[in-house]
């Protein structure tokens, strides 16, 4: 061949390379950056307004979208789009051609609002629950007709319980208009019956054309049928990354035709010979057996017939699944772990000990409960032991009231997602609303706003960078969890009591005390994080999946851990035990925490498989490698697991694995740590700070294996340990006692905002511009300019490293000194370095722009009675929303602003 031709042939297949590469890197550049649901009130969507939402989440840094249909707008009726209409599924289709065009991507939820459901579920399809019990007495020789079922009902079981112990199915007497002809045998009986009914439930928050009931989530064939729907999607379609599943909320669905078919093919027995335990309100040994098995049943169906199905569907088509398994009556590990990418929720407001971070009064812990970090760590468990390379959260649900979320509030959360195992924050919400409405604009009604329509808007690129900079590190490494803690869902399932609406173990991030918390298996994990021990949850389902290698336990996916923890469980299968006792033989240390198992779950033969089990369970407890002790902490000390120190220091951390070593996420989310040595376990040479909010790398001070580490309140950091010595530039350090207030006079000039611009004003301190002399301030929303001059202090005049800070800004700064910009501050401690070359010995001038909430604005409309509500919505309290009564918000530089120097 020709050289020429050779290289151009060459240049041609690098150009090709090159195309395939930018594609591929395309999705997991998108995903290293916030994504946001993106709820479409009505589907009332335009082409033009599509562009221009996209183009403004691309200038906030937004990474990918999750398109929500819901609930319409008042007046907007012609323009609404009807779910799933062809001009629905082409509005969705240009919205991911616009996407990729700028970088972005697509999820996509299966219906409009939640949960599965809507107009192509029929009656057969629909969620239904379990009726029935005690139908009544006959005695023997009676001749019994009687109705038993209506229009909507379907006859699961009837049977008939003799005072001499014998049993009859009375299923195949029922004629089929629903009547029991039946003459019975001598003796006293008993007739229990099992009915199918339907919830009723529709589906919640519903848009135009998405109405209708909740699908039946335990039916393998009503979930085939209704994701049928959705095949049209792909007919034509391009750019949607994933699907989506939101959490678990049909209420009082537990049953489903097939039901005791499939209670008898996975139990082993046939539940219709039990009704009469099952039915009954005794608290009795066999029935909470029974009452196990139904549970674990209703979980296999969930897994089996629902979760495992639409992720086949999802990959048919070349898409993945977003999984939100929380709320579900199953175990959580093998449905987030069955999805492509599980999903956790972080609801509400977290209950932090960080000087100067707000939480809205309003939010209700006791209803709610707070986001916690060892309930999230399901969903990062799931990911890390089936090898999923993100995992994700829902995040900023309800943190506060409408218009008073700031991101100074949503930062401390997202780092505690993080520490959580989280390494993909989807963030709740944005609205789809005309770009030419008045303020506020159309807005969802459970979350924080963080659209174009929002006062957040100009700091949002910010803010993204801060989390696009954390993911970049967060999903370019490994889990680094070095023990396993088994889930014990078996002791749930056999006690946790039944709910007024059905007879399931309901668990979800609103309940944790109900079930986490409630035996030693919460006690143990938050005993395990406190002590500084990582590790990932892990089922039954994963356990049996192990297998050893190089003295390591090993997952299906390849990731391995070192020693397995069972957290005092009284109830375990012997398949379970089985897989622990191959371990335990090859090695592998077993740490049983306080006692070891001593029973089984289930009714079928359950006396021959406690014996089984008690057996087992003695061999192994003989075995140097087993232990069960109360000191099991002590214990892992023993086997020589890493321990970390943050925890003493009251600082939270995640630790992962990199080919240089390893690197830490570190969050102070207390007011006890300002600065100190911290140990590091293991050898190494070198460790490099970098602050995510700066982009700023810089290498610790070390002594011996002690690092020196500076970490306000508030504040977050990446550690990098290296094995060999790195170099970089000293991270630089301030000192308390270098530190003097800037103490003006200030001049405050109000910039842009609205209701009306008010008059600008002078006084000694900055203080809050609510209590300006122009009243109209109080009600002021937008941007004032804070200015003052000042002299270098005498004793700072040597120093080489210096920071402003701001003290408590209400809720956003742009600072600039001496006609430079410095930097913007957005998140608790306010602070920022000034690049050197900038500070003068004398004169300088100091300019901060300082940027509100939306509340104040908002309680001016009110009071006004400005009808911009035109939609569904709701304050946190999910009572009517009225801002006339509150009071205006402090905004602006509200405490002292200093100036502060080190090394």
């Amino acid at each position: 061949m020709d050289r020429k031709i050779k290289c151009l042939v060459l240049i041609l297949v690098l150009m090709v390379e090159g195309i395939i590469i930018q594609a591929q890197s395309a999705i997991p550049r998108a995903e290293e950056k916030p994504w946001l649901w993106w709820y479409w009130l009505g589907s009332a969507v335009t082409r033009e307004g599509l562009q221009q939402h996209i183009d403004a989440f691309q200038k906030e840094g937004i990474g990918g979208v999750n398109i929500a249909a819901t609930y319409g707008v008042d007046g907007y009726e012609k323009e609404s789009i009807p779910f799933m209409s062809p001009e629905w599924i082409q509005m969705v289709n240009y919205t991911g051609d616009i996407s990729a065009a700028k970088g972005m991507a697509v999820d996509l939820s299966l219906g409009s609002a939640w949960p599965y459901g809507g107009s192509n579920v029929n009656k057969s399809m629909a969620a239904r629950k379990l009726a029935g019990g005690k139908i009544l007495t006959a005695n023997g020789g009676e001749k019994l007709r009687l109705r038993l079922a209506g229009p909507d009902t379907s006859i699961a079981a009837v049977v008939a319980f003799s005072d001499k112990g014998q049993f009859i199915d009375l299923s195949s007497k029922i004629t089929g208009d629903g009547f029991l002809s039946y003459k019975f045998p001598r003796g006293i009986w008993e007739i229990y019956g099992i009915f199918s009914v339907p919830t009723g439930q529709m589906v919640k928050r519903s848009g135009p054309g998405g109405a209708g009931l909740v699908l039946d989530h335990f039916s393998r064939e009503a979930v085939e049928k209704y994701l049928g729907r959705f095949d049209s999607l792909f007919l034509n379609g391009r750019h949607i990354r994933s699907v989506f599943n939101d959490s678990y909320e049909v209420y009082g669905a537990d049953f489903t035709p097939s039901f005791l078919d499939e209670f008898q093919k996975r139990r082993g027995y046939d539940l219709r010979r039990y009704l009469n335990i099952f039915s009954s309100n005794i608290n009795s040994p066999d029935r909470w057996r029974i009452l196990c098995d139904y549970r674990e049943t209703i979980s296999d169906l969930l897994l089996y017939n629902f979760v495992e199905p639409w992720n086949a569907w999802a990959h048919k088509h070349g898409i993945r699944t977003v999984e939100q398994a929380h709320g579900s009556p199953a175990n959580w590990l093998d449905l987030y772990a069955a999805s492509d990418i599980p999903q956790t929720e972080s609801f509400g407001s977290s209950d932090f000990h960080i000087p100067m971070l707000r939480t809205d009064k309003d939010y209700a812990p006791e209803v709610f409960w707070r986001p916690d970090k060892l309930v999230m760590k399901f969903a990062s468990s799931a990911a890390n032991v089936s090898g999923k390379r993100l995992v994700s959260s829902e995040t900023a649900t309800w943190l506060g009231n409408h218009f008073k979320v700031a991101l100074s509030q949503v930062k401390p959360q997202i780092d505690e997602v993080f520490i959580s195992g989280i390494n993909h924050v989807m963030l709740t919400c944005a609205t789809y609303s005309p770009m030419n409405l008045g303020f506020p604009g159309w807005l969802f009604y459970p979350a924080s706003n963080f659209g174009h329509n929002s006062g957040l808007v100009d700091y949002m690129p910010d803010f993204s960078g801060y989390i696009e900079r954390s993911q970049q590190i967060l999903q370019n490494s490994s889990p680094d969890n070095e023990i396993l803690l088994y889930f014990p869902i078996y002791d749930i399932w056999s006690e946790m009591p039944e709910e007024d609406r059905s007879k399931l173990a309901m668990m979800a991030v609103h309940n944790p005390m109900e079930w986490f918390y409630k035996n030693d298996f919460g006690n143990v994990a938050r005993k395990l994080r406190d002590e500084g021990f990582d590790f990932d949850y892990v089922s039954d389902r994963q356990l049996q999946g192990l297998s050893v290698k190089d003295n390591r336990l090993v997952t299906a996916s390849g990731k391995s851990y070192k020693a397995i923890i069972l957290p005092s469980c009284k109830r375990m299968p012997i398949s379970t035990l089985q897989a622990l006792h191959q371990l335990a033989a090859r090695g592998i240390p077993i740490v049983f925490a306080y006692k070891s198992p001593y029973d089984v779950p289930g009714l079928l033969d359950a006396a021959q498989r406690r014996t089984r089990l008690v057996g087992m369970v003695k061999e192994m407890r003989s075995w140097k490698n087993v232990s069960v002790t109360g000191d099991f902490i002590g214990r892992l000390s023993e086997i020589g697991l890493r321990r970390e120190s943050f925890p003493q220091f009251q600082l939270e951390y995640i630790r992962k694995s990199i080919d240089s070593g390893k690197v830490y996420f570190i969050a102070n989310q207390q007011d006890q740590f300002r600065e100190g040595w911290i140990p590091i376990p293991g050898q190494f040479n070198s460790v490099r700070q970098y602050d995510p909010m700066e982009n700023r790398w810089g290498l610790l001070k070390k002594r011996g294996n002690e690092i020196y580490l500076q970490l306000s309140p508030g504040q977050s950091c990446f550690l990098k340990v290296y094995g060999a010595s790195v170099q970089d530039k000293a991270w630089p350090y301030f000192y308390a006692d270098k530190s003097q207030s800037l103490k003006g006079p200030w001049k405050i000039t109000f910039e842009k905002g609205a209701p009306s611009i008010p008059a600008g004003y002078q006084q000694n301190d900055p203080g809050t511009w609510t209590q300006a002399p122009d009243t109209m301030a109080k009600y002021f929303s937008g941007t004032a300019r804070y200015e003052t001059n000042f002299d270098l202090p005498q004793g700072m005049l040597h120093d080489k490293n210096f920071r402003l800070n701001l003290g408590d800004v209400r809720e956003m700064a742009e600072v600039s000194l001496n006609g430079r910009l410095i930097g913007r501050s957005w998140s608790v401690p306010y602070s920022l370095d000034i690049p050197p070359g900038i500070l003068k010995s004398k004169g300088n001038h100091l300019t901060i722009k300082v940027t509100n909430l939306d509340a104040n604005r908002v309680i001016w409309l009110d009071k006004k009675k400005v009808k911009w509500q035109k939609y569904f919505f709701v304050d946190i309290t999910y009572g009517p929303f009225d801002a006339s009564n509150w009071t205006p918000l402090a905004s602006g530089l509200v405490g002292k602003v200093r100036l502060e120097s080190g090394d």
